[in-house]
């Protein structure tokens, strides 16, 4: 089975889908043009966290599988506090 390829863009997409679907569920609240230049700001971070964080960790040497497995878990993370954060508020 051929290696993932980490650097390629659809790999980044659907590796980080689960950010892109909560970023825009909690900024659901502001209007169109706001959100629309909101969410294009969170795109623009998540592709910069994973390229700093996922290729980078790739070109050290490690497993990619491994390395897009951490991405999802600290996602995951992510997510939680984020679901508690607006719980508690």
């Amino acid at each position: 089975m051929p290696a993932i390829t980490v650097e390629k863009s659809w790999v980044a997409g659907i590796a980080s889908a689960p950010l892109y679907v909560v970023t825009a569920v909690l900024i659901s609240g502001l209007g169109l043009v706001q959100w629309f230049v909101a969410f294009l700001g969170a795109v623009i971070a998540i592709a910069v966290l994973y390229r700093k964080f996922v290729v980078q960790t790739v070109a050290r040497g490690h497993k990619p599988s491994v390395v897009l497995a951490w991405w999802g878990a600290a996602q995951m993370l992510f997510i939680a506090a984020s679901v508690a954060v607006i719980q508690m508020a």
